[in-house]
């Protein structure tokens, strides 16, 4: 019987013991999910201004007449950056 009860006993010890383990392991992992979530949160924003930009570029080019290069150069190169800009995003969502 008290063999038994020793038994029991360590079998409550290993069950202690793996709970425990459980516990830290599930504390590591909300701590890495909520610094994911950040990171996500914070591409996605970086993502909506660039749409944004890109959007409100492509309504002034619209407006624009044909005959303005300088200013659709300059349009250009912000264009470049936010299509660089929206790459970044794309391929840090793919990576995550």
């Amino acid at each position: 019987m008290n063999e038994q009860l020793n038994l029991i006993e360590q079998k409550v010890q290993q069950l202690v013991a793996q709970v425990h383990t459980y516990r830290k392991e599930n504390a590591v992992l909300l701590e890495q999910n909520n610094r994911l979530t950040g990171e996500l949160e914070d591409k996605d924003q970086l993502l909506t201004r660039a749409i944004e930009k890109l959007t409100g570029i492509q309504r002034m080019l619209a407006q624009q007449p044909g005959g303005l290069e300088e200013s659709s150069k300059a349009s250009n190169s912000t264009v470049k950056q936010c299509l660089d800009e929206l790459s970044e995003c794309i391929e840090w969502l793919k990576t995550a």
